[in-house]
């Protein structure tokens, strides 16, 4: 007979010595790789191929965890970062000025920490792919979202690809259509010049008041969630971030 405990536990997503030399923990890129990165977006911004090699990076634990959320499918594939997409968030595109996509280059650098600890995550409006609201803002003060479209056929190869990166003008009027769309929330953290909607910081508890029936009934997903995901017996800590170094094993 199989015990229950110990087959729950098998069931449960397993650390990986790959991800240990990536991840410090659950919510944070360790030095080494942060800085290989940043090297990588300096090489594709600067160059000179038609189509240099993307960027590419591990899928932080934060988004793996959402794996068969809502349906949802989040692989642990390659998260990748074209030059078009680069260009196209900093605001060069067939060399005009994008108002809407303003980011400077150190701000795509900080992106995949804003991706591995993010304010939230929404399910994008299609219900295939994620929206991350991070603490970045834009020149004009409005929070930068990033989109990711999940398992994107490229070539011979699958991954997850960050399509873009901008701020969100209207935030406050956006995100009130999109209160049934919310996945994850880390309620210690806020958006740029603005705050979520305070219910959606009371994961997985009744939301007295509310009137949209949908948003009453969400359950979001917290950042002690996440650790607890991947291995229940771990504590967060809220100021230092200990406590997780994980990804998710496929057969």
């Amino acid at each position: 007979m199989v015990d229950s405990d110990s087959q729950a536990n098998e069931d449960k997503p397993k650390f990986s010595r790959k991800s240990e030399s990536v991840f410090t923990d659950a919510f944070t890129i360790n030095q080494d790789e942060q800085n290989r990165i940043s090297d990588e977006i300096d090489r594709l911004a600067n160059s000179l191929q038609s189509y240099p090699q993307p960027v590419q990076m591990k899928m932080p634990p934060v988004l793996l965890a959402l794996d068969g959320v809502n349906g949802l499918s989040v692989k642990d594939l390659p998260l990748e970062l074209d030059r078009f997409t680069l260009r196209k968030m900093t605001g060069q595109v067939d060399g005009k000025r994008d108002a809407s996509h303003q980011l400077t280059l150190e701000q795509v650098k900080q992106l995949p920490n804003e991706l591995a600890n993010p304010v939230a995550v929404l399910m994008s409006d299609d219900g295939r792919n994620l929206t991350v609201i991070t603490t970045l803002q834009d020149p004009s003060g409005n929070p930068v979202i990033s989109a990711i479209h999940l398992n994107k056929q490229k070539g011979k190869y699958v991954i997850n690809e960050l399509a873009t990166t901008f701020g969100r003008e209207r935030f406050n009027t956006w995100i009130s259509k999109r209160y049934d769309k919310f996945l994850y929330i880390n309620k210690n953290k806020s958006p740029a010049n603005s705050t979520l909607p305070h219910f959606l910081g009371q994961s997985k508890t009744a939301h007295v008041g509310v009137a949209d029936s949908k948003a009453s009934e969400m359950n979001i997903l917290s950042p002690e969630d996440i650790v607890n995901k991947f291995e229940p017996g771990e504590k967060f800590s809220r100021g230092t971030g200990e406590g997780l170094t994980t990804t998710q094993t496929r057969a």
